[in-house]
């Protein structure tokens, strides 16, 4: 019965940390918007590792005057 239990808990273990070096290695969403509220930016990753070709973001305008 003890050693049953000692299994179970070297496995949740390995899955908490196995799970923990994946989190922490995953690079962040990144969002932005401006004081005034006139816009707002995302990154999100789309490839992982390659720097490359890391981030694809998208700008959104909120304002009422039209861009040139």
């Amino acid at each position: 019965m003890n050693n049953k239990r000692m299994i179970w808990i070297v496995s949740l273990l390995i899955l908490l940390l196995g799970w923990s070096g994946y989190s922490y290695t995953r690079p962040a969403i990144l969002v932005a918007e401006s004081s005034t509220g006139s816009w707002e930016a995302s990154c999100t990753p789309v490839s992982f590792p390659n720097p490359k070709s890391l981030w694809e973001g998208k700008v959104q305008w909120k304002g009422h005057k039209k861009l040139k």
